[in-house]
């Protein structure tokens, strides 16, 4: 057994813990294998195939001088949960956090928290960092706002896409009374609350522009992206010891989501879809499955060319998107389709803009400009524009005028479509559920695979709470 002498001791500046002392070897293979992951594709690389690595990603190293190990703050209860099965005592020494000047930041919104989301709030500040798992369409946003408020300390926030710097500007605005700087749509304006871009913020640090990003909280919207190498870099660069995650999906189809809890700490508010709509916050889910085949005569083992032979060009399939987008406008529901490629994008438009007036279809995606996008997006919402068709909702915009989203783009990833979907289920006093439209693809090896896996998703995420029709 080791001496008692096991201490483990936050750094002063970023968020890394060191542990110093002697552990039994069979104690540090334990803290190494929590603290570690085998990445999807590890097997097929290079450096496995050799025999040079064995495949897992480690986050407890030790140090360059033998004389401690150290790993992420957010890891530190899995560190002391592996240290108490072991029985090996220890002390943890907490770094005096450095001390801002109180903002003034309140809570001036028009909105009362729902019940769920106070509970969250509660939890989240009791716990002083975390994961907060909420479904799209909760209102993530204002449960992390209001803990900047509680807080009161400068606030940096992380987003990954434009939509999303504009989108929290407005929110902070909105619920806190505050200008928030921008960084990021060339941008560089730090403020006492921050809306930052991962890539803008990643720029900075690689030219050398940043060293550290100096803040006394920072909030991870979309945490499940933090598993991306740069976007973990980024999260560890902050000397923030307020850490939050903000996620309706906190895993990674890679295996990396250990590097989200690395950057915020471990899950400390979950709350499932099914929770919200059997309390009646968000809408009924009704997935329409539409069986389709695929192109005559072609098969090929190449996922580019199935791809776009059994999606992007099958005329039986775009013609069902089309039949199934007149249906529910007819309906008056405001649809919105989504589409992963530009060239699919550009079909389907020109192929409604024969069925409805031009006026009343746009095509949105990432080149359009941000005046543009904003433009449509309001008429949109005014229900002067009746279909929209891209792929924004990939790049995490929200649409509350959606009242129906058709699948068009196909593919297999549950986070991806769990966050695609989970932006139809607001709910609206026009309808009683919300509109989902995917297709059962029986063409192609791998597109059939990805419809199953698809249906998988809907079913493990949504369970009872999904309405189900098969045409």
């Amino acid at each position: 057994m080791a001496s008692p002498g096991i201490t483990i001791v936050a750094g002063t500046d970023l968020p890394y813990h060191f542990l110093y002392g002697a552990l039994p070897n069979y104690v540090l293979v334990a803290i190494d294998q929590e603290l570690s992951y085998k990445p999807v594709g590890y097997d097929r690389t290079d450096a496995y195939l050799r025999g040079d690595w064995d495949g897992r990603v480690q986050l407890f190293k030790q140090s360059r001088s033998g004389s401690s190990w150290y790993f992420a703050s957010g890891l530190l209860s899995r560190v002391t949960n592996v240290l108490d099965i072991f029985g090996v005592p220890y002390t943890v020494q907490e770094a005096t956090p450095k001390e801002f000047d109180p903002h003034g930041f309140e809570w001036v919104s028009p909105l009362t928290l729902r019940s769920y989301q106070q509970t969250a709030v509660d939890k989240a500040y009791a716990a002083g960092g975390g994961v907060i798992s909420l479904p799209t369409g909760a209102g993530k946003t204002v449960v992390g706002l209001k803990l900047v408020s509680m807080f009161d300390v400068p606030t940096l926030i992380l987003v990954h896409t434009k939509e999303l710097l504009y989108q929290w500007k407005d929110e902070i605005k909105l619920h806190l009374g505050v200008d928030a700087g921008l960084v990021g749509d060339g941008q560089a304006d730090f403020r006492a609350i921050t809306v930052a871009t991962l890539q803008t913020i990643g720029g900075m640090i690689r030219s050398g522009d940043i060293q550290r990003l100096e803040f006394g909280m920072l909030l991870l919207d979309e945490c499940h992206r933090v598993g991306a190498e740069v976007a973990y870099n980024i999260a560890m660069r902050c000397t923030a010891r307020i850490r939050y995650g903000l996620s309706a999906t906190p895993t990674r189809t890679d295996n990396a989501e250990l590097k989200i809890f690395a950057a915020t700490g471990p899950l400390i508010a979950n709350l499932t879809p099914c929770d919200l709509i059997k309390a009646g916050y968000l809408a009924k889910p009704k997935l329409t499955l539409v069986s389709v085949g695929g192109s005559p005569g072609f098969f090929s083992q190449s996922w580019q060319k199935e791809y776009v032979a059994h999606i992007v060009t099958n005329d039986e399939r775009n013609d069902k998107i089309v039949d199934e987008v007149v249906r529910l406008v007819r309906e008056g529901k405001q649809t919105y389709i989504h589409v992963e490629r530009v060239a699919h994008m550009d079909i389907l438009y020109h192929r409604l803009v024969k069925e409805f007036d031009p006026q009343k279809v746009a095509r949105i995606w990432g080149k359009t400009k941000t005046d543009d996008r904003q433009k449509m997006l309001k008429r949109f919402e005014s229900g002067s524009l009746n279909v929209l068709i891209g792929t924004i909702l990939k790049e995490g915009v929200n649409l509350p005028a959606m009242d129906a989203i058709v699948l068009a783009g196909g593919l297999s990833s549950p986070v991806a479509l769990v966050q695609k979907v989970g932006r139809a289920l607001r709910r609206n006093e026009r309808f009683d559920h919300a509109e989902i439209i995917d297709f059962v693809d029986n063409c192609g090896r791998f597109c059939k695979k990805h419809s199953e896996l698809r249906y998988q998703a809907f079913m493990e995420y949504y369970g009872d709470c999904i309405e189900i029709v098969r045409v």
